[in-house]
């Protein structure tokens, strides 16, 4: 997805403007803002469930405002908070509806429909909940079956708007978890407005800001550890996401002060990257420092393959995400 000088708001006041942003597959974004910045607006829009004032949205290619309904179900799936007061739904039911836009006006489920059902409430872990009604579900049990339901849609653009509200710590990290893995294994790109940075800078890439400042307010996209350091401000609560082994690719050794180390830590972790306490255990060993110089880059980075010799450098953590990125993975 992508936006040309995209103008939001309501009615002809224009709540954010030019807009150029862009949304690539397997991508996780976090939306960050002040209440009332218009995050939700935006997800909204984005989603194709409000009308932009001006400017484009375009969808592989094609025009979003001109898509069918039925088309953009097909591939954008949202996620808010859903009231389950006296709502007597079980939850394979609640999720099957995620499959309106494939089974036509009778809304009779083929097997077809029952599988994809089926996968989406496995890869969420929430099978066991499928024939709970939702009204004694808990938040967390119940956020999981609205992602199913977005799954069933088999949607490659998932929006969320404040996911982890309401959620205890553990709740959230099990959620974050979840959005990281179907990025990873689905290639599902995903934004979410978020009031909870500290929990979701351990899986975005990237920051989408809103400055209020300025009227109609600007969204700036960073990475997620340059952002950090333009607020002078680690996020960093010592909460570490576990990732399975499978996923784990080099083995780096970090050379740097605290405050970039933490966040050159956070960002190979990220990436399913070993950090190792020796040199002489790892694959690939980076050095980092702030950079002094006024017309660089907030940082100064050196990458070394430690086996070939072979070095690239750079002046910002997007150019690092950039460079790790390109790098072959030693196991393959």
């Amino acid at each position: 997805m992508a936006t040309e000088q995209l103008e939001i708001g309501y009615g002809t006041e224009v709540l954010i403007g030019e807009l150029n942003l862009s949304i690539r597959s397997g991508e996780i974004i976090a939306l960050v803002g002040e209440n009332g910045s218009g995050k939700s607006t935006l997800i909204r829009t984005l989603a194709g469930l409000q009308t932009s004032l001006g400017g484009r949205i375009t969808l592989n290619g094609d025009s979003l405002q001109k898509m069918s309904m039925n088309k953009k179900a097909k591939i954008i799936g949202t996620v808010s908070k859903v009231t389950t007061e006296n709502i007597m739904l079980t939850g394979y039911k609640f999720v099957s509806h995620g499959r309106y836009p494939y089974i036509g006006w009778n809304g009779r489920l083929r097997p077809i429909d029952d599988r994809v059902i089926n996968e989406s409430l496995d890869l969420v872990k929430a099978s066991h909940l499928a024939d709970r009604t939702i009204n004694n579900l808990s938040d967390g049990e119940m956020q999981r079956l609205v992602i199913a339901r977005a799954l069933a849609q088999e949607s490659s653009l998932l929006f969320l708007d404040e996911p982890t509200v309401f959620l205890d710590q553990s709740t959230k990290l099990i959620l974050l978890n979840l959005l990281r893995d179907l990025s990873i294994k689905r290639g599902l790109a995903i934004v979410s407005a978020t009031h909870d940075i500290e929990y979701f800078q351990q899986i975005t890439d990237t920051v989408w800001n809103i400055n209020s400042d300025q009227k109609p307010s600007k969204v700036w996209s960073s990475n997620t550890e340059d952002f950090a350091l333009d607020i002078h401000q680690n996020f960093s609560q010592g909460m570490e996401l576990a990732l399975a082994r499978d996923l784990h690719h080099n083995k780096i050794f970090i050379d740097a002060p605290d405050e970039l180390k933490t966040l050159t830590q956070q960002l190979f972790r990220r990436h399913a990257w070993d950090i190792t306490k020796f040199k002489t255990e790892s694959d690939y060993c980076i050095t980092l420092c702030m950079n002094q110089d006024s017309h660089g880059g907030q940082i100064r980075w050196s990458l070394i393959n430690r086996k070939t010799l072979s070095e690239i450098s750079g002046n910002s953590f997007r150019e690092l995400v950039t460079g790790i990125s390109n790098v072959t993975s030693t196991a393959d």
